[in-house]
């Protein structure tokens, strides 16, 4: 019974100590703010969750963006922090595609339009406040960029007649944004 007791014990203090130390962890980061360039200022919110490694996170994020046109942004995430108890500092990398919100192609009796969303990215600098343990309040500012594949196409008539446009724009403004990450 006393080798029973030792043993519970043994395994109880290794598995507080163990966990004191705890390596990897989830984590997530989720934002609201507005992204403003040559057009007017537009809404965007995002969620991010993924791992983090020490003073490193790595994860997968989804957002929408109301930027031109209405998208949601699908991408792989990165952020590398720099403490300063007790706020940190970070830089962070976004990079994926994003698909529109709304419907994306018109059709009239000559011609018709299709837009597809291109890529997306996202870098920049931010900061956050520590609220807790592993919780915290954060603020970044960075430039991002969704680029838009553009195909209208149509005929004159006589019916041979047929014109083409095959354009890609690229959108490139600045966000700034808050949330709460954990």
């Amino acid at each position: 019974m006393k080798k029973i007791l030792i043993i519970v014990c043994s395994i109880c203090i290794l598995q507080h100590v163990t966990a004191q130390k705890k390596l990897i962890h989830f984590a997530s980061y989720t934002s609201a703010g507005f992204v403003t360039g040559k057009s007017p200022v537009a809404f965007a919110a995002q969620t991010e969750n993924g791992i983090s490694v020490k003073n490193w996170f790595a994860g997968i994020g989804i957002g929408y963006d109301k930027y031109n046109y209405k998208t949601i942004p699908v991408y792989a995430a990165l952020k590398k922090s720099f403490s300063f108890k007790p706020v940190q500092l970070f830089l962070y990398a976004n990079a994926g595609t994003h698909y529109l919100a709304e419907e994306h192609e018109w059709k009239t009796p000559f011609s018709s339009t299709t837009i597809r969303g291109q890529c997306y990215g996202a870098a920049g600098v931010g900061c956050t406040i520590k609220t807790g343990k592993h919780t915290g309040i954060f603020f970044a500012v960075g430039n991002c960029i969704k680029k838009i594949h553009i195909v209208e196409t149509g005929s004159i008539q006589p019916p041979d007649a047929l014109w083409m446009y095959d354009t890609v724009r690229s959108y490139s403004r600045i966000e700034c944004k808050a949330g709460f990450c954990f």
